[in-house]
Parts: C-alpha cells; structure tokens; sequence
C-alpha cells in the first residue's frame, strides 16, 4: 500500500529579460567616439572588461584619488601644475639633442608634477594627469616593464571622460562573452564585476553616474548568488526599491514581485504587494508579470485568495501578446486539472501544450503533455509510448528532474506499450536526486528499494535513509506515511516501531494524506507495542477518509469494524453491507465481496440473508482476484 504520486511540475517563473537600446541616440554616437579611442589603441576592450587582470590590478590600486569626491570645480594650481608636466614631458620627447640623463630629470619632474595634481582631487586635471603618467610610463626606457601601468592610468583617463559611454561599452561587451560564459545569462557577468573589486568600484563616482542598470543588475545577483558573491536578499530588495523608486524599472518591479512571492532569507513573504509590482509592470508591458501575476492568482498566497478564471485570463493574454511559452504550459495545467471556475478541458491543455513544445522546446510543457498522455483524459487517449518519449525528450533538452521521477514511475510501473524496467528507474531517481534533492523521487526510489523489482535487490535500510531525506528536505507527507508503514510492518535491517509509526502517520494526516488515515486506523484497531487500541478514533479516521478521499480500503476496513464491533463501537451490519457495496461499485474490492457475502450468507440484524447474491459475490471474488477464502464460502454454498 506505498503512495506513489505523478508530480505536474508547477511551472518555475522567475526570467530575466535582456534591455535592448535604440541605435543612432546621441549616446550611440558618443560611444562611437570611445570606440575610435579604444581602436586607436589607447585602451583595449579587453581592459575595458576585465580591469581586475593581473597586469592591472596592482596598478589600479595605487590610484586612490580617483573617486566620488573629485572636485567638478577648476583648480588652478593644479592645472598650472599639470601644463609644467606637459612642457617636461614634451622637451624630454621632442629635443633629441639633450643627453639621456637629461631627458631621465625632465621625466621624472613630469611625473612628480602630474602625481602632485592629482592629490589636488580634481576632476580636469585628474584626466589630464591620469593621460600624462599613461604617456610617460609608456614612453620611458623600461617601457615594456612599466606597460601594464601605462594602460591602467589611460584607461582610468578615458572612463574617467566618458563614464556613462563606458559603461555601456562594458555592458555590451560583457553580454557578447556572457552568451559562452555564463549560459546566455549575461546579468550573472554584469553583476558579477559591478559586485567584485574593480575599476568600476575604484571610481565610486562613476557608478553614481549611471547607477540604475548597476543597481538591477546587482539586485539580481545578491539574490540569487553566484561563485564568490554570497546571496543578500535584503540588499537585493533595497536595490530594486531604489531602481524602482529612481526610475520606474520595470525588470525591478519584476523581479522585487517574484523574490517578494517567493520570501527569502530576511526577506518575508508579501503576495499582496507582489501582486500591486506586477501590475504596475504589466502597465508598462512587462509579459512575464502577467504570467506570474496569473501563477500567483491560480495557487494563491497568505492575503490573496485563488482566483482561477482571472489567471485563465492572464494566460490568454501573455499568449495573445507574445506567444509566451509558460502562459500556455500554466494555462495547459490549470485546464488539465480544472478549479473554481474553470472546467476541465484536457483537448485544449494538449493543444496548449503541443503548441508550448513546438514553439520553444518547453520542458515543463513536455512533462505536463507525458502527464496527460499517461493518464488520459476525456477527449484524450492514453499513450504511454508517447509519453515516454516526451518524458525522454525534457530529460535530453533540459535535464528535467520531475520528467526524470515521472517516467522511473512509468517504468517503475509499466503500462501499455512500455515494459517494466525497476534498473532503469532506479537510475532515473537516482538521477532526479542527485540532480535536483527531488523529494518525489526520494520516496520512489525507497518504495523500490523496500519492495525490490527485477534486477533490483530489497535494501529496507537504504529505503528509510530515504524516507527520512525526503522528510528532511521537503516535509514530505507521502515520505512520511511510507516510513511509517515501515516501522509498522518492519524489515530486514529495520525493526518495528509502532510509537514512531504513529508519530509520522500524524504528521502526515496533518497535510491531509488519506493513506495515513487508513494506516493510523488499522494500527489504533488492532493496537501496536506502546499504542493502546482505540477503535473509536480508528472509525473516526476511517470515515474521514472516506469522506475526502473515497477510499476503498477505508471502506472495507470500516465494514469489518462494524460488523465484528469493538469496545465503544456498537455493531450496525446496515451500515457495513451499504460500504461493502460502496466499496465494490468504488474499487471492485475482492475483500469487499467476500465479506459481503459472507454477510448476506450468515445474515445479520437488520440484514436478511440471501445465499444467491453471496453466491454471485463470491465467484465474482474468484474471478477478479483468485481469492481462497472466497472459494471455500462458496464450496459450503454449493
């Protein structure tokens, strides 16, 4: 009696969208002029990237003055200080009549002159002094060594004329490397070098120039970490108030919803204003808001009830607008299972999800498909073969880990078309774990190791170790019932555990597992080492089950506890022949009909025998399920 349970992945809704900008602005103009200087040779792009190299980092650091407190005023000490260092440094080039030891004093009063302006803090003659110890240290006899101080000083100089043109160079570049570094991610790059020492963060000033696509970039990257940058939601939401604040930012509003949704370290969970974000980003044409806003409305949240027919809504929309690949995977899944509001439609959802598929290879449309094709639908076929290989095809493309669990289900299992194969499904939720933690496939994998297949060995003890994982990791109440029920039973390597069973069937009745139900109600019948009987609580969990789940087991288990009574449970056989037949017309349960028969052979208060009809029960329990005791009845019958 293990659960095993077909996962329809929730669709996982955070994006990152990439700004475009319009060529041809005044801007685009002014970063062809930054261009011809990085062309011509006075920076490389390369530099413009990576200013933490090796050759020019210790360089770089020994330029403190360059900073947010650089005076925008004209210094004119300064700036009588930096034209003597020209004129030094001019004579040392031009006359080559002078002696060598001469044109080594003219440089060196050149460079004494340019430092000294710098420590003056101000901004012209920090640009020209800045190009002037670039020239210097290039042009001197040890040019080759003194290279890498050379290029560190003329960079600082040319960001330091065109901040904002820079910066937009550096982002541009990063994105062209970001697409083979970091996975088409190129905020995880951009982020990265704003985050990490560097150039960028040596000249604060020049970030409080252009600090909007910093602070969204930043934002993204506190919250969701990256190698050697800890994740900070709280510095992430700042970030992304302030970006909201400055400018509106739509990927702000976007992103600030989801981590808002979702809730994060420091961070606590506001649905409400993440809904207000992702209108206010809507408004502004955002399609990924409306795909989220739609999710969030289709599962609800703490202050925001379902509401299913708007989040049908909002998935049309997205699909109208832009032919979003998730809105028709959530709108797929919302029409696959129905809600409030929304009727069952599973022709569409296929459609839905084929239209996903063909349009932008979704992996989570494929699992949802392999879901539907597995199980079918009205209007819709079973297809195991087919869904195998969709289950295949999200494992092939995206390293899917629920299509991992689902088809070591299938497999697990077998159906029509597709043999069983325990080895391979193992592997699969081997996989899936080792992957992605995923519970589901956590509890699968020790229900095949506690039952063992074909060419896999029983291993109770691994399978606990399992159980307990999953317990762990997710609070999984399937994980829960299925350790109970081990302890309850025990096993090779496991011995029994009655007061802990319980414990676990507890906890997982609490999340609503009707299983657990029924085995907390057969324990508490028969009682357990350290659990009393208690068969009224055993009826109450019975009936409980029932009610929310129909389940058969529940019923034929109440029947026998109705029939046989118990202390605090009086006999009702009216009651126990309306659940056998319940349970019959339910699950065709062979139990079911043997005890009815036995029931209406023997009579019973209020229940008047009828031997044809237990006759009838019996050799139906024969049929469907080779059933002895059914037999024997049925010998004394004949």
């Amino acid at each position: 009696m293990n659960a095993t349970r077909n996962s329809t992945l929730p669709a996982s809704l955070v994006l990152s969208a990439e700004r475009q900008r319009d060529n041809g602005t005044p801007s685009s103009r002014s970063e062809n002029i930054l261009r011809e200087q990085i062309d011509g040779g006075v920076i490389s792009a390369e530099d413009l990237v990576d200013g933490d190299s090796v050759l020019l980092r210790p360089h770089l650091n020994r330029i403190p003055y360059v900073d947010i407190n650089l005076k925008p005023t004209l210094n004119e000490f300064a700036m009588r200080q930096v034209t003597l260092a020209l004129k030094f440094q001019s004579e040392a080039e031009q006359d080559k009549n002078i002696d060598t030891s001469f044109q080594s004093r003219h440089r060196c009063t050149a460079l004494r002159l340019f430092r000294s302006a710098l420590r003056k803090r101000c901004y012209g003659s920090t640009i020209y002094s800045l190009e002037g110890l670039g020239n210097v240290y290039s042009r001197s006899s040890k040019a080759a060594s003194n290279e890498p101080a050379a290029r560190a000083f003329k960079f600082c100089a040319v960001v330091l004329r065109n901040p904002l043109e820079s910066y937009r160079i550096w982002l541009q570049i990063l994105m062209e490397k970001a697409r083979l570094r970091y996975e088409n991610r190129p905020e995880a790059v951009i982020a990265q070098m704003v985050a990490t020492p560097s150039p960028w963060s040596l000249m604060q000033f020049f970030l409080f120039k252009v600090p909007i696509e910093a602070m969204f970039h930043l934002g993204l990257l506190l919250e969701e970490g990256a190698e050697g940058v800890k994740r900070d939601p709280v510095r992430a939401v700042k970030l992304y108030e302030r970006a909201i604040a400055e400018r509106g930012d739509i990927e702000a509003m976007f992103h600030l919803g989801n981590l808002l949704r979702k809730g994060a370290d420091g961070v606590e969970r506001d649905a409400v204003r993440a809904i207000k974000l992702y209108e206010g980003a809507i408004e502004k044409g955002n399609i990924d808001a409306i795909v989220n806003l739609g999710y969030l409305l289709q599962n609800g949240a703490d202050g925001v009830e379902r509401d299913a027919l708007r989040a049908m809504e909002l998935y049309d929309s997205a699909i109208e607008k832009g032919d979003d690949v998730l809105a028709m995977n959530n709108l797929g899944l919302l029409l696959q299972g129905g809600a409030e509001g929304v009727k069952r439609d599973a022709v569409r959802a296929m459609e839905l999800y084929e239209s996903a598929i063909e349009k932008g290879d979704n992996v989570l449309a494929m699992n949802n498909l392999g879901n539907l094709l597995k199980e079918g639908g009205e209007g819709v076929e079973r297809d195991a073969v087919r869904a195998m290989e969709l289950y295949e095809s999200a494992i092939e493309k995206g390293d899917n880990v629920f299509a991992m669990f689902n088809l070591g289900l299938l497999l697990q299992e077998g159906a029509k078309g597709v043999e069983r194969d325990a080895i391979r499904a193992m592997e699969l939720y081997e996989s899936a774990i080792e992957k992605g933690d995923n519970v589901l496939a956590m509890n699968n994998l020790g229900n095949l190791l506690k039952e063992g297949g074909e060419g896999v060995e029983r291993d109770a003890i691994r399978a606990m170790k399992l159980y307990e994982r999953a317990i762990e990791k997710g609070d999984d109440d399937c994980a829960m019932f299925n350790l109970g029920l081990l302890l309850q039973e025990g096993a090779k390597g496991v011995e029994r555990d009655a007061i802990r069973a319980r414990e676990l069937y507890e906890s997982a009745i609490e999340k609503g597992n009707i299983d657990a139900m029924v085995c907390l109600g057969n324990l508490l019948r028969k009682g357990g080492e350290g659990v009393e009987r208690d068969a009224v609580r055993a009826m109450e969990l019975y009936e409980s089950a029932i009610e929310k789940g129909d389940n058969v087991l529940a019923m034929k288990n109440l029947d026998v506890l109705l029939q046989i009574g118990a202390e605090g449970v009086k006999r009702d056989a009216v009651r126990a022949r309306e659940l056998y037949e319940r349970a019959i017309e339910k699950g065709d349960n062979v139990l079911a009909m043997k005890n009815l028969g036995y029931l209406l052979q023997e009579g019973a208060e209020g229940v008047e025998g009828d031997a044809v009809r237990a006759m009838e029960l019996y050799e139906s329990a024969i049929e469907k399920g080779d059933n002895v005791l059914a037999m024997k009845k049925l010998g004394y019958l004949v």
